[in-house]
């Protein structure tokens, strides 16, 4: 699939726990970002089997410079680069970028290359020798996501002010060897998390 590639978010200040300088996620919002296990399995049984792929972009380009140094590749090496929403029907629900490196989709793993409107976590999660580092976690204005993501009409959808930034989360996926890296931004449209993307001041370190 040749298109031209969505830009990464800009702006995006990462760090080891759901924080920003201004801003902390409620409760609700925040145990979907620390949870380890499968975002795709969450999200089917929140959308009651009918979760949705929308693939944006796929193609094999190099990373940012960020995205290199993660997964330890020199500054001239190519990767797929893979931007996907997940739906439930129209309304997307999570924006994820996911950046493979050619040593991911070689071998035993070379499917992961041509997954098409198959989700990716969904493989991932079904091998049991694969590994996760910790999170990191951004908070970022609603125009800084690619704009095909923050013009879609589902966001009017929240009614309220803080429909403005959401919250990500990245990690790096490890098989032996091989590591890949996954960013998943939650996206206000999520029916459950409509209340926790209020967001409000942050007067206490979190736990």
């Amino acid at each position: 699939m040749k298109k031209k590639l969505l830009t990464t978010v800009p702006h995006a200040v990462w760090s080891a726990l759901p924080r920003h300088h201004h801003h902390a996620p409620l409760p609700g919002l925040k145990s979907w970002l620390i949870d380890h296990n499968s975002l795709t399995h969450r999200l089917t049984k929140l959308s009651r089997g009918d979760l949705r792929v929308e693939v944006l972009n796929q193609v094999y380009t190099r990373p940012t410079v960020e995205e290199a140094a993660i997964l330890r590749l020199g500054a001239r090496q190519f990767a797929l680069i893979r931007e996907v929403l997940l739906k439930n029907k129209s309304h997307p629900w999570v924006y994820a970028r996911s950046v493979l490196p050619f040593n991911c989709i070689r071998g035993d793993l070379r499917h992961l290359a041509c997954l098409g409107n198959k989700p990716l976590g969904a493989e991932l999660f079904k091998n049991a020798a694969i590994s996760r580092s910790p999170m990191e976690f951004c908070c970022v204005a609603r125009r800084n996501l690619p704009a095909t993501v923050s013009n879609n009409e589902s966001w009017s959808e929240t009614g309220g002010r803080y429909e403005s930034s959401v919250w990500g989360r990245r990690s790096v996926f490890r098989i032996q060897e091989k590591r890949l890296l996954v960013s998943e931004y939650f996206l206000p449209a999520i029916p459950l998390l409509i209340s926790p993307f209020m967001t409000v001041p942050l007067a206490e370190p979190m736990e």
